[in-house]
């Protein structure tokens, strides 16, 4: 058996041995794993040290602390195995994990004298592994009882009770427990390399989290505002035709951007509080005519026209705000931006089953190359370009757009090509899928 197979193998025991030991769901919340993982990885390793030294002790080493020590510590380890087990509280089987190897090292540096030599060394791992597994507050408590004992190890080793009761076999013993030693440090220095991974990947959620907020609070409102804007302005120059049907088309606009401040709120507090954001039953035909007509003026400068391939009453589960601005509306708005003059912009719906339906906008514009395809929903990456019409965009649209589609239990796709790429079927097809209503 070569080494991939061993280690392959290695891995599944370890998996399957892990999830018993784990609850059902806990594995979800990267933070909650990685502290499981620990637990579990520094239960194995310290059974293993203190089997070895159960069996070897007697052997090597007199007295009676040595036949009954070790045995006392595995039960302890073992108690804090099975109180995770069927309690799940990370803070009562750290501490008795943490007590069960304390009360170990102790033990093994009593009977060898160890407190004149390097062995207690093992004690400065106990901090680091009680903070990692708790918090600062338990790292210090378990700094200062290292501290104590060790500082009591000495005095008691100044004064003579401490013994050396290593007889023949001790280089054994002492490289086993040094090459142990080695094993635990290596094994926490990986742990603290993935905590600082898991910590860093953390932080990154939490920047794009505030990111998008700020990003749909400039993204969305603008089409709304420049319609208002446009609307007033040939109000005031008494262009437009319809002055009342002008004031209703303000107010609508208005009423978008404070649902969208509204969202905005929404979304850190169901951020905050671990929250589902809230779906209802939508007509899905009603959204797909209100985006038209919210992005009518930039059809309309560019001459391009929309061919809408969908029935009636079609209702879906979705946001009614995500859906109409940070979804269809960011969507549409690219196939415009990068949409030809007198083009045309392909809106359909597909039921694909009982439970699911495909919303597709499809444009024949310039497409996009692989580079931005590749980079495309990921929201710290530059996909800026400008349209065929000169417009400049900001490259935040669709990262917010697969964000919220995945908010309300949808996903996304995308096919894209450019002219170069294909002279037949050059352009973007956008492509949501959501879950229909039993409405429907």
């Amino acid at each position: 058996m070569d080494s991939t197979n061993t280690n392959g193998t290695l891995r599944r025991a370890y998996m399957y041995l892990f999830n018993w030991f784990a609850a059902p769901g806990q594995q979800l919340h990267p933070t909650r794993e990685f502290k499981i993982h620990l637990l579990f990885t520094t239960f194995c390793i310290s059974q293993i040290v203190m089997l070895m030294f159960a069996l070897l002790g007697p052997r090597y080493v007199g007295g009676s602390l040595v036949t009954w020590g070790p045995k006392v510590c595995i039960v302890l380890a073992w108690l804090s195995f099975l109180t995770y087990r069927y309690r799940r509280n990370v803070l009562l089987s750290a501490t008795l994990l943490l007590t069960a190897n304390t009360t170990y090292i102790f033990m093994f540096c009593w009977v060898i004298n160890g407190f004149r030599q390097s062995a207690f060394a093992w004690f400065s791992l106990l901090p680091i592994i009680a903070g990692m597994l708790t918090n600062r507050v338990w790292a210090t408590v378990w700094c200062i009882i290292v501290v104590s004992l060790v500082l009591f190890g000495q005095w008691a080793t100044h004064l003579g009770w401490v013994e050396n009761l290593v007889q023949d076999g001790h280089v054994l013993l002492m490289v086993l427990q040094q090459l142990l030693f080695l094993l635990c440090a290596g094994t926490l220095t990986h742990f603290l390399l993935l905590q600082q991974h898991i910590s860093s990947l953390y932080l990154r959620e939490k920047i794009v989290s505030k990111q998008n907020l700020l990003r749909i609070l400039v993204h969305d409102i603008s089409t709304p505002l420049s319609i208002m804007r446009l609307t007033g302005q040939m109000l005031a120059q008494g262009h437009h035709p319809e002055p009342t049907a002008a004031g209703l088309k303000i107010d609508r606009n208005a009423e978008r951007i404070t649902n969208i401040i509204h969202l905005i709120r929404d979304l850190e507090s169901w951020e905050a509080h671990h929250v589902r954001v809230p779906t209802a039953p939508l007509d899905l035909v009603s959204i797909l005519d209100q985006v038209v007509e919210l992005y009518q003026n930039r059809l309309s400068t560019k001459h391009i026209q929309v061919a809408k391939f969908y029935a009636s009453e079609v209702y879906v589960m979705g946001h009614e705000t995500m859906l109409i601005h940070q979804i269809f509306g960011n969507l549409l708005s690219n196939a415009i931006k990068f949409s030809h003059e007198g083009g045309r912009i392909d809106i359909a719906v597909e039921p694909l089953s009982a439970h699911t339906v495909k919303v597709v906008i499809r444009d024949y514009g310039i497409g996009m190359p692989k580079r931005t395809r590749d980079e495309l929903f990921d929201p710290l990456a530059s996909t800026k370009r400008t349209g065929t019409a000169g417009e400049v965009g900001t490259g935040f649209g669709l990262p917010i757009t697969k964000n919220c589609v995945e908010l309300i239990g949808g996903r996304i796709e995308v096919r894209s090509l450019t002219k170069e790429e294909s002279r037949e079927n050059y352009g973007t097809s956008m492509m949501i899928i959501l879950r229909r209503s039993t409405n429907d």
